[in-house]
């Protein structure tokens, strides 16, 4: 579908400035969320050395199955709701839609849950190699209901551009809920179901905050009253948006399998670990995700290419400024931060390395998707996973059976790499025109800047000895990047 070209005007210079406070509010917001988040790592820790690696290691392939599970019981429903909501306005029967869409995948996860519960537990952990994880796949089977109802409700959230509700509740509420819980329940002698009680009852709670923020958007109307299907508009979107969000999950989750299947249960734990300090990294971009979609779903049918290059460089400059010096930081303490999770986790060093230093890229050239789906082509997006998953599968088999962690972290960040070239290419296509401006190019220099003044200051000061050397370079890349990047770009 395109959208033919509007002109300039008052109005859209309206529209462009609130896109810049919407993003600037998400950026304080996740700054905010950052910032309460100092703690959680330091809570994972204890986590991690009070179960071992082993119970870790199986909490993360169960983990893995249900993220899996709820992409295929959302139906994209969720990410579909991003897009639509911004244009449900123009539909009469939107509400009827919403909750049709709401009340159909609610049923289908508990159907889910039942038979992952009942029928699916022991097949599952027998596969996996660990048959004593059974019982707690059974527990963590019925998270599948309030994942669906928190996913739901935070999507037609940010669809309304209340983006703290992503950060807030997803990011900080859960996250801090599960480890809480989760060290509550271990010295209270659960030390066989704590980790998965812990995750149920996280997402329960998130479940139920999320629902208190639709009901305020959306009044009770949005949960109850007559049914309506939805559009052929929204199931043209929906379809291959569920396909794409349910092979985006498989593959984020198929290098923790492969590292299963050619590794011990504590390599498994190890690479578990890899992965969640990467996220800090990566979930930057992965929060500015649902804001950018419906920036881009709201841009793209105003059809203002002004508008459209203003916003995505905007929302790509944040990204790269807020990645990197969290990217710097693993940088030069990843030694001795990795160690603190126990015994044999110093062989997570290299692979957070690499895995975060692909994210860095996946932050500047990632958002090219959301202007492919803007312009409703999520058909597309699925042809290029599909691609991605291929070229993942194949790497995953050539390098994590010699390589282990660092091979599977090479094949993450090379795929996603390729995803995001083929994106850019499509959604130039698509929008005919080139979404950065020199703001983008200006950031990326002051990072580069603030990354080669930081390595000069630990290799001249090597003689002071590794923590002073570190803080100093750290101190000295801060600067180069507030007085090249963010002081010069965002005033």
């Amino acid at each position: 579908m395109s959208y033919p070209p509007a002109p300039m005007s008052q109005t859209s210079a309206g529209s462009t400035e609130r896109d810049a406070r919407d993003l600037q509010r998400g950026l304080a917001v996740n700054l905010l969320g950052y910032v309460l988040k100092l703690a959680h790592p330091v809570l994972l820790i204890g986590v991690v050395r009070a179960f071992g690696a082993e119970a870790w290691g199986q909490y993360t392939v169960s983990e893995a199955v249900l993220l899996i599970a709820v992409r295929v019981v959302l139906l994209g429903f969720d990410k579909t709701l991003l897009w639509w909501v911004p244009r449900m306005d123009a539909d009469g029967e939107a509400l009827a839609r919403l909750r049709g869409a709401f009340w159909s995948t609610l049923g289908l996860s508990l159907l889910s849950s039942l038979l992952i519960s009942a029928l699916f537990a022991d097949a599952i952990a027998a596969w996996r190699g660990a048959p004593e994880a059974a019982t707690a796949l059974r527990w963590m089977a019925w998270t599948l209901v309030p994942m669906v109802i928190m996913e739901l409700c935070i999507s037609a959230a940010i669809g309304k551009r209340k983006v703290e509700s992503h950060v807030l509740i997803r990011d900080l509420l859960v996250s801090f809920c599960f480890v809480g819980l989760a060290l509550v329940l271990f010295y209270a002698g659960l030390r066989e179901s704590g980790l998965a009680i812990a995750y149920f009852v996280a997402y329960a709670i998130g479940a139920a905050a999320s629902l208190v923020v639709f009901v305020q958007l959306f009044g009770m109307q949005g949960l109850f009253g007559r049914f309506a299907r939805p559009s052929p508009e929204l199931v043209r979107y929906a379809w291959p948006q569920w396909g794409s969000e349910l092979l985006m999950t498989a593959l984020a989750r198929v290098d923790v399998l492969a590292v299963s299947y050619w590794g011990s249960p504590a390599a498994v734990g190890v690479y578990g670990v890899v992965v969640r300090v990467g996220n800090a990294v990566r979930s930057v971009r992965r929060s500015y995700d649902p804001i950018v979609i419906t920036l881009m779903s709201d841009i793209v049918a105003s059809g203002d290419k002004s508008r459209l290059r203003e916003g995505f460089s905007r929302a790509t400059v944040l990204v790269m400024l807020t990645q990197v010096p969290i990217f710097a930081a693993l940088a030069l303490f990843a030694d001795e931060l990795m160690p603190l999770f126990g015994a044999g986790f110093d062989q997570a060093i290299a692979p957070v390395v690499i895995i975060c230093a692909f994210w860095i890229l996946n932050g500047a050239v990632g958002l090219n998707g959301f202007i492919v789906s803007g312009y409703g082509r999520t058909d597309l997006l699925l042809f290029d996973l599909i691609g991605m998953a291929v070229y993942q599968a194949i790497a995953l088999m050539m390098l994590v059976p010699s390589y282990g962690a660092v091979g599977a972290s090479i094949a993450v960040g090379s795929a996603h790499a390729l995803a995001n070239v083929v994106q850019a290419i499509q959604g130039n296509k698509l929008s005919g025109i080139n979404p950065y401006n020199a703001d983008v190019a200006r950031a990326a220099s002051a990072s580069l800047g603030a990354f080669a003044a930081g390595g000069a200051v630990v290799w001249l000061a090597a003689g002071l000895g590794p923590w002073p050397s570190r803080l100093l370079a750290s101190v000295v890349f801060g600067a180069v990047l507030w007085l090249t990047g963010w002081r010069r770009i965002m005033r």
